[in-house]
């Protein structure tokens, strides 16, 4: 999808969190005919810290401490950040909204459609079943699925 966009250069003025990087709060958004549906995932700035929630912040795998748990899980505008990814995600099937969370200000970080490039295997089992059970793609959705000669039909 990257190659119908004409590369351009945005320069942006730098997040800091008290004078350190911003914690990843990773959105991933489903719409079905079942409606808006959402895991979350938490991640720090080096990606060496991580934790996997479902919607209702049922964990599924966390290298987390007791300490960062407390800190980052659930914010206090939590309904509202998934109000922000509800709004930015709709209309298509999937998305990953990345958002920071920084002294209760939520900032956009970005929209992709491919995490990991779409390679990267999830090996907890639990949560592919789970990501399996929420993404029902758009087949008919034309906009999303056309033959552009890389795919036979």
């Amino acid at each position: 999808h990257y190659d119908y966009i004409k590369p351009k250069i945005i320069i942006e003025e730098l997040l800091d969190d008290h004078a350190e990087p911003p914690w990843d709060y990773n959105i991933f958004s489903y719409h079905s005919g079942k409606g808006f549906d959402f895991a979350i995932t938490i991640s720090s700035p080096d990606s060496s810290f991580y934790a996997h929630f479902d919607r209702d912040w049922n964990l599924w795998e966390t290298n987390f401490t007791d300490e960062l748990m407390k800190k980052y899980a659930k914010p206090k505008n939590f309904d509202e950040m998934i109000n922000v990814a509800r709004l930015l995600s709709e209309g298509m099937d999937f998305v990953r909204v990345d958002l920071y969370n920084i002294d209760g200000n939520i900032y956009f970080g970005e929209i992709t459609c491919t995490p990991a490039s779409g390679l990267r295997p999830i090996k907890n089992k639990f949560r592919e079943r789970m990501r399996s059970e929420m993404w029902k793609l758009a087949v008919d959705d034309r906009r999303l699925y056309q033959n552009r000669g890389c795919i036979a039909d």
